[in-house]
């Protein structure tokens, strides 16, 4: 049992040679580093719709974000979309809401805690009473 064991550790250490390279030596393997910057959405829009929402629209065309965010009043998120979405209907939704105008930006992550909004903004006043309501442009 000894002799095997020690002409397994001699064939391993004898098939292996140790090799040193020096720093100015090239590399087999090839890499690339690509930064990203993250950009705002741009060219914002709001359309009335006939069933008392609006759509809200936007262009973007850089990095590939993970999602959108749709930002009212400086708030936090109120909508989040994939990163193919280039608009959002949004309807009126509190109990009671007179003429309110709110301010709606729209937001690129490229990660979860890095992004872009957009200094575009769109304003949108709603008229509700008890949930029931419209929302329209300007």
């Amino acid at each position: 049992m000894a002799f095997v064991a020690a002409f397994t550790i001699a064939a391993v250490a004898a098939a292996s040679p140790a090799r040193a390279a020096s720093f100015s030596d090239r590399t087999q393997t090839l890499g690339s580093v690509r930064a990203a910057t993250a950009e705002a959405p741009s060219d914002l829009t709001c359309r009335n719709n006939l069933d008392g929402s609006v759509t809200i629209g936007w262009a973007y065309d850089a990095e590939t974000p993970v999602n959108f965010e749709i930002l009212v009043d400086g708030r936090g998120s109120i909508a989040t979309l994939g990163p193919d979405a280039r608009s959002v209907r949004l309807r009126a939704n509190t109990p009671f809401s007179f003429g309110r105008t709110s301010v709606v930006r729209v937001r690129t992550n490229l990660t979860l805690t890095w992004g872009a909004t957009s200094s575009d903004a769109r304003s949108v006043t709603t008229i509700t009473i008890l949930w029931v309501g419209v929302a329209r442009c300007g």
